[in-house]
């Protein structure tokens, strides 16, 4: 009597299995874990054309956990909705090929820093910074792009002067050699830092105007930076 209960308890539990659902395509085949509502939810491994496990919710990996990509390649980190986000480190089965060790945005890797650059103050004709890591190039200088509505024109104002013209870069922490001006067109003015020694903090000079920023990512940087009128 007690080895057909247990028979039948194991084939309830089979069956629920058989019935929890997991939503990322490539892990649907078998399923084995914690179950809520029909779909996986707590620790389990799912096994289709790729493997995980770890953490589930609502059918997704998402927390801690292990993907196994089916050409060998595997991420070990966090994942969320399914998707590598947070930290992690994805190894490739082909040892030509880097590691990726870092942080990861809804499945795209951000680099070994959560938060890539960091500006410290900006004055007040500033309206705008933005700074974008390029980990695809072999280039590793830092792209300073300037403009403004007026040009290359300086315009005078009640606080100073504004000019898309960058004047002088300070080095606050880590090194470059020079910088050059790089392009121009009517509304924006390209400088290029050269040979960085990462993280490179500077405060740059535009005119009056001043902005202090960090690029901690050892990679080529294009950012852009916009002034008032």
């Amino acid at each position: 009597m007690l080895a057909f209960i247990a028979l039948l308890l194991s084939i309830n539990f089979v069956e629920a299995q058989n019935n929890c659902k997991v939503l990322v395509k490539e892990l649907q085949g078998s399923y084995e874990g914690d179950c809520k509502k029909e779909k996986a939810e707590g620790t389990g491994t799912a096994k289709g054309i790729d493997k995980y496990s770890g953490e589930f919710k609502k059918g997704f990996p998402d927390g801690k956990g292990t993907y196994t990509f089916a050409n060998g390649d595997i991420y070990i980190g966090s994942f969320v909705k399914g998707k590598f986000d947070g930290e992690g480190t994805l190894t490739y089965i082909d040892k030509n090929k880097k590691p990726k060790k870092g942080f990861w945005d809804k499945g795209e890797f951000v680099g070994k820093y959560k938060e890539p650059y960091k500006v410290y103050f900006r004055t007040s004709h500033v309206s705008g910074i933005n700074a974008s890591p390029n980990l695809n190039v072999q280039d590793k200088d830092v792209y300073i792009s300037i403009s403004s509505t007026n040009g290359n024109n300086p315009v005078s104002l009640s606080n100073g002067v504004v000019k898309s013209s960058l004047s002088e870069i300070i080095p606050v922490n880590g090194t470059f050699t020079r910088f050059v001006k790089f392009n121009e067109t009517t509304k924006k003015t390209t400088y290029k830092i050269q040979q960085v020694a990462f993280p490179l903090r500077v405060r740059l000079r535009i005119g009056d105007q001043e902005v202090e920023i960090e690029f901690f990512e050892d990679c080529r940087w294009d950012c852009d930076i916009s002034l008032n009128q």
